[in-house]
């Protein structure tokens, strides 16, 4: 079925571009990954649609990569309707360089991926999504482990033809921390991982295995293996790192502390900080009738060092009713600065820092 005809079916689909803003070659794209870019200007008034000059073809993910060697950013697009999967590469100019097409056995969300300096790893896992119930107004996407999962590697530039597909035993993850190349040719993955979809889109409550934790996977050389290893059991998720190791080896990674996560109510009131490596964790919390947003780490420009530079978040004191910026020296966690807000910041999902001399 056409898109034309979806729309047809169950009306225009608003474009919230609410889930995440990046900068990427002098444009600001605030993405909601189920529909295209939109463009912002520096003061945050909507330019409108962003199409790459029109060479992108259907949607784009809320968590594209961009590459701190080559400057370029890998990104993806789902569908409900076929092709269900696009990957594509821009240049640090701007431009569109790569665009293809990866086929998938039917549609799913799929929100986030990892790329290295030389493939992607597509995460083709069972949070299914049905056109048919959309049409009928009723729950279009819901876990169906019997349906299998899989992970993909595909070389960057190369056709979707070529991905290689590891099936594994169904699992779901939101976010990743980031992924690299190993010098024996495997790849070495981060995220935050749990045993089902932790949402649900129709009301109904959520089953134990719900609730993510960090783990590390480890693909093998032509994509021949997969391996799993839990690094800590507490829940967290909204994983970020210093991005200028995205897709390069790193060490060190940031995630909520939870003060609360029971059913579909979570609240974070911290940030933590981890070594990827031994799974091993230090955490700051912003007070203690506090919650707090995802935090955005701000790079050092003065040191290159991994995790030199700031953490920000947007945190709300519930017993002052004041929303504030808190600043964190991110090697140590120990607050540095703290903006008070005139007035409630409402929280959203992610963010991005971005220095004035980028935008």
């Amino acid at each position: 079925m056409p898109p034309d005809d979806i729309f047809a079916r169950v009306g225009p689909i608003k474009n919230t571009a609410n889930t995440h803003i990046v900068s990427h070659a002098g444009h600001l794209l605030a993405l909601m990954e189920g529909l295209g870019p939109i463009e912002v200007a520096d003061d945050l008034t909507t330019s409108g649609p962003f199409d790459f000059d029109g060479r992108l073809a259907g949607s784009m993910t809320a968590h594209p990569k961009t590459d701190p060697v080559t400057g370029e950013m890998v990104f993806f697009g789902y569908s409900p309707v076929a092709p269900y999967l696009r990957v594509h590469s821009s240049d640090r100019s701007g431009e569109l360089t790569w665009s293809t097409v990866v086929e998938l056995p039917g549609p799913v969300m799929m929100h986030d991926f990892v790329v290295t300096e030389s493939r992607v790893v597509i995460f083709d896992l069972p949070a299914v999504f049905d056109l048919h119930a959309l049409l009928r107004g009723e729950t279009a996407i819901f876990w169906d482990p019997a349906r299998g999962a899989r992970v993909g590697v595909l070389d960057r530039g190369a056709p979707g033809s070529s991905v290689r597909w590891i099936d594994v035993d169904p699992f779901w993850v939101f976010h990743f921390f980031n992924a690299h190349d190993e010098p024996d040719g495997s790849i070495a993955v981060t995220g935050c991982r749990a045993e089902r979809l932790n949402t649900t889109f129709d009301g109904s409550e959520l089953t134990d295995g719900y609730r993510p934790s960090v783990w590390r996977w480890t693909i093998g050389a032509e994509a021949t293996s997969f391996g799993a290893t839990q690094l800590d059991d507490a829940p967290t998720d909204f994983p970020r790192i210093d991005e200028r190791r995205t897709g390069l080896d790193n060490r060190i990674g940031y995630s909520g502390h939870a003060a609360r996560w029971s059913g579909d109510e979570v609240v974070f009131d911290g940030v933590k900080r981890y070594d990827l490596r031994t799974g091993s964790s230090e955490y700051r919390r912003f007070g203690a009738n506090v919650t707090c947003g995802e935090t955005v780490f701000a790079p050092d420009p003065d040191d290159p060092a991994e995790g030199s530079g700031w953490l920000l978040s947007f945190v709300h004191d519930h017993d002052a009713d004041e929303s504030m910026v808190a600043v964190l020296d991110a090697p140590t966690l120990e607050p540095v600065a703290t903006v008070h807000l005139p007035r409630r910041v409402p929280f959203g999902f992610h963010g991005s820092y971005v220095a004035a001399s980028a935008s």
